[in-house]
């Protein structure tokens, strides 16, 4: 090795991943409407998102296609993004990890969204609506992008922080300018 890669690491799988981090985290939210379904409600944590239009309002994230969230997505074809206080990242890493029941677990509270035919979470400080649009699979992750139908910040929620993922760390954004 020449002297100019002497201090260089050469990253793989996750290790990319987490040198794109940190993120913001979000809990996906999902009616289930399966034959098979276990749950009524499904919920999955995740890192991957972005806005990626302004108008109309879309967004987009990866989820592996073959969980239960995923699924009840694909199907139903609504869901909701909910961002939740830093006070719930118990919350966040429970519907992050395999789980027979994420929303008993993480003691969180569902409740039928405002425009769509969704649940979202009710101690979430924002949330977003979502129509899906489009899901296409890429290496071991489904890329969908939908369209934002309907979102809101509820008022009585602390929603001046939001909770940062930097692969299994956690913190949250310190503004470095008022």
């Amino acid at each position: 090795m020449d002297s100019k890669n002497q201090n260089i690491k050469i990253l793989e799988g996750r290790q990319i991943a987490s040198a794109l981090a940190p993120t913001s985290v979000a809990i996906l939210s999902a009616k289930n409407s399966l034959q098979d379904a276990k749950h009524k409600h499904c919920v999955a944590t995740i890192a991957w998102f972005m806005p990626i239009s302004h108008e109309p309002s879309m967004i987009a994230f990866a989820l592996r296609g073959q969980g239960e969230t995923a699924k009840a997505i694909s199907s139903s074809k609504v869901f909701a993004l909910n961002l939740l206080s830093p006070d719930y990242l118990d919350a966040n890493l429970v519907c992050g990890s395999p789980s027979d029941d994420r929303l008993n677990e993480a003691q969180l509270d569902i409740t039928d969204a405002q425009k769509i035919n969704t649940c979202v979470i009710e101690q979430a400080h924002s949330v977003f609506e979502c129509s899906l649009v489009e899901q296409k699979t890429y290496g071991d992750h489904d890329l969908f992008v939908a369209n934002v139908e309907y979102a809101f910040i509820r008022n009585n929620k602390d929603n001046t922080n939001i909770l940062i993922k930097d692969r299994n760390t956690y913190g949250t954004f310190i503004p470095l300018t008022k």
